[in-house]
């Protein structure tokens, strides 16, 4: 908020600079701004708004030192958390039949989420989970 935006433009490739969102949001909508343009125009700003933190931890000793900690802390941890590769992942079996939740011989489907733009290839997959059931079991 409050800080400049600059961005090419159909118009401007160059960039133009907005200085409030609702313009961003109307231009992009409207098609003067492309998702490309949009994407350079908001990394380019990030990258302003972190240089002098960059250039912070990158010239004083002291936030230097402290970065150098917390990278050595993360390599730690990460070391620390890495499994053997001849660790087998643990795997939990849910049995509904003996719960007495589904019938035996069952064939469950778990299908995903409601989505509101279905596409055709999410639609082709759950029918073909479905027909893959056993003959004769309740589809």
């Amino acid at each position: 908020p409050d800080a400049p935006f600059t961005c090419a433009t159909a118009s401007d490739p160059d960039g133009m600079t907005y200085s409030d969102y609702g313009e961003v949001r109307s231009d992009f909508l409207a098609g003067k701004i492309t998702p490309d343009q949009l994407k350079r125009g908001l990394i380019d700003s990030l990258n302003l708004l972190l240089q002098p933190v960059r250039d912070h931890f990158a010239n004083d000793e002291t936030a230097r030192g402290l970065f150098e900690q917390v990278r050595e802390f993360k390599r730690q941890s990460t070391v620390s958390q890495t499994k053997p590769a001849d660790e087998v992942p643990k795997v939990f079996r849910l049995d509904l039949v003996d719960k007495g939740v589904v019938k035996s011989g069952s064939h469950l489907v778990f299908a995903p989420l409601p989505n509101p733009n279905p596409t055709l290839q999410s639609a082709a997959d759950l029918l073909a989970k479905l027909k893959a059931g056993p003959d004769g079991a309740p589809k």
